[in-house]
Formats: structure tokens, sequence, C-alpha cells
């Protein structure tokens, strides 16, 4: 079950700090009937509280921007506070600051690109043995290509072209016809 809860609502307006429904209930802030699940707004009419709908903000990769909370605005059509988010970029104290994010931020990316990387070689070590059937040619030419990755322009700026292998390892897109 979800929770909820309520704020104090003065002339339409928020006040104070959401609380959990379940907090008020035990306190006696406000009733609910037993035969229902939760509460809606017209069980808060004339109490001097409204629903408050609590969100977490979206998920941030970006390190120069930030997520800030919006004042808190009523909903009309679902009748309750909404929490909502805006992003901004973020402020730094200093240029070195920010250029330390940066930098940590494309130490991250490259260190995926080499992960993925690895994974790949890793998929792909079976193609090099002896005896399967395979041209190794190709395939020792793309596992060369994961290998010069780190040496492609983009990788200082986390951004790669990847090499496409011979053909798909997947068992679900290889045809057996």
């Amino acid at each position: 079950m979800e929770i909820q809860y309520i704020i104090k609502s003065v002339d339409r307006k928020p006040e104070g700090y959401p609380i959990q429904a379940s907090n008020a209930l035990e306190c006696g802030l406000i009733h609910k009937p037993q035969t229902s699940m939760y509460i809606v707004s017209s069980m808060l009419e004339g109490t001097g509280y409204a629903l408050y709908i609590h969100a977490q903000p979206p998920q941030n990769t970006n390190r120069l921007k930030m997520y800030v909370e919006d004042p808190l605005t009523f909903d009309e059509d679902r009748e309750c506070y909404v929490q909502t988010y805006t992003l901004v970029d973020r402020v730094f104290t200093s240029e070195a600051e920010k250029q330390e994010v940066v930098d940590a931020g494309i130490s991250l990316l490259k260190s995926e690109i080499r992960t993925k990387r690895d994974a790949l070689l890793l998929r792909t070590d079976f193609t090099q043995i002896a005896d399967v059937p395979l041209d190794k040619s190709q395939w020792s030419t793309y596992r060369q290509a994961l290998r010069d990755i780190s040496s492609q322009e983009g990788f200082s700026t986390g951004s790669v072209t990847w090499p496409e292998p011979p053909f798909s390892l997947d068992p679900d897109l290889v045809s057996t016809t």
C-alpha cells in the first residue's frame, strides 16, 4: 500500500510540512471510515488538511545540473498538492570545483566504456579457439577494434563508435537454417 501524506492547507495554500496520513489518523487529526483503505480528498473537507503526493526527483545523470523542488502546487483534477522539480544548472564555488566534477564524470564514462569493451572481448574469446568453425580473421579484426576503442578521438569525452561484430552471437537472432 502506498504511503499517503497530508499537509495543512490555509486558503488553498500549503503550510508547514507534510505528515503521513497514518500518523494523522493515530493522533486524531483526521478520521477515516473503517470500510475505506485510502484517504480521499472528500474525507479531509473541513479539517484544514489536504492530500499531498510525495514524489522523488527524476533520475539525473548530468553532474552539471541538479533538481530543485518547485513550490507545491494544487492539482485540481486530483484534488491534492503535488511536489514537482525543475532541472537547473548546478552552482559551483569555483571553476576548479566544476572541472573536478567534469573530470570525474568523464572518468566514469571511460570506465563504463572499458567495462563494456572487456565484456564484449570476453564474450567473443571462443571465436579464437582453433577448432571453432568461424572466420577467425573477421573476429580478430572485430576484437582488435574493441581493443583500440580507447584510442578513438571521442574516448576522452566518453563518446565512441562501437565496432560491429561479423554476426550476432545472440542465440535468438542466429538462423539455424
